[in-house]
C-alpha cells in the first residue's frame, strides 16, 4: 500500500485551506473610536464619534451604520440613496463629518480628495457615478448623493457650519485591530492643519 509523502499531504492540505477562505468574507460591522493619548490636545471622545475643537474651528465625526445612515438622510427629508443597494461585504464605510467655523475674518477650507482611512482613498464622484448609472432611478440615487457626499473642496466661511459625510470602501485583504481615518490639509487662513482619528473596528466572517 503506498502512502503519500509529507510534502503532498503538505500541499493538499493547504489547497483546503485556501478553498475555505476564498469562500469567506471579512465584514466590517463598526467602528469604535479609540480615547485620545495626554498629548492629543483638542480631541476628545463623544458618544460614538470624536470631536476636535480649538478656537478656530470645530469638527466632529461619527461612524455610520446602515440605520444611522438612513435616520440621518431621514432628518434631512433625502431618501438614502444607498439604502438597500450595497451588500455588507462591500465594506463600505460612512462617515458624517460636520465643521464649524469659529474664526471671526478666516475662511476654513477643506479638500475631501486628501482623506483616506487606512490605506482607501475617497470614494469620488465618479466612483458614486458608476455605482448608480444603469439602475433605473439612478439620476435619483446620484442627485440625492451629491447632495450629501463631500466631493468638492469646502469653503466655510466665519461663524459658519456644514456637515455631510465622507465615504471609502474598505478592500484590505486581512482584519485590521485598528484604523485611522485622516483628513489631510484643513487650512485656517493661512495655516494647514491634519487630524487623525483612529478606530478599533469589529469584523464579522460569513461565507460567500
Amino acid at each position: 500500500m503506498k502512502t503519500r509523502a509529507p510534502h503532498a499531504i503538505a500541499a493538499i492540505l493547504a489547497l483546503v485551506v485556501v478553498a475555505v477562505w476564498a469562500k469567506s468574507v471579512n465584514i466590517l460591522t463598526d467602528l469604535t473610536p479609540v480615547e485620545p493619548k495626554k498629548g492629543d490636545v483638542g480631541i476628545s471622545v463623544e458618544g460614538k464619534g470624536y470631536r476636535y475643537r480649538d478656537k478656530r474651528i470645530d469638527v466632529r465625526v461619527q461612524h455610520l451604520t446602515p440605520a444611522e445612515r438612513l435616520a440621518w438622510y431621514q432628518q434631512r427629508g433625502v431618501s438614502d440613496p444607498f439604502a438597500g443597494f450595497l451588500l455588507p461585504q462591500e465594506n463600505y464605510v460612512f462617515f458624517k463629518v460636520r465643521f464649524e467655523n469659529l474664526q471671526r475674518e478666516e475662511t476654513v477650507e477643506f479638500t475631501p480628495g486628501s482623506s483616506m482611512f487606512g490605506t482607501a482613498n475617497l470614494v469620488d464622484e465618479t466612483a458614486v457615478y458608476e455605482l448608480f448609472y444603469k439602475e433605473s432611478d439612478g439620476e435619483t440615487r446620484l442627485a440625492a448623493a451629491g447632495k450629501t457626499l463631500y466631493f468638492k473642496a469646502l469653503h466655510l466661511p466665519p461663524g459658519e457650519w456644514f456637515e455631510r459625510i465622507l465615504l471609502f470602501k474598505y478592500d484590505e485583504e486581512h482584519q485590521q485591530k485598528k484604523v485611522v481615518l485622516i483628513m489631510s490639509n484643513i487650512l485656517l487662513g493661512h495655516e494647514g492643519i491634519d487630524l487623525e482619528f483612529p478606530f478599533n473596528t469589529t469584523f464579522k466572517k460569513e461565507r460567500r
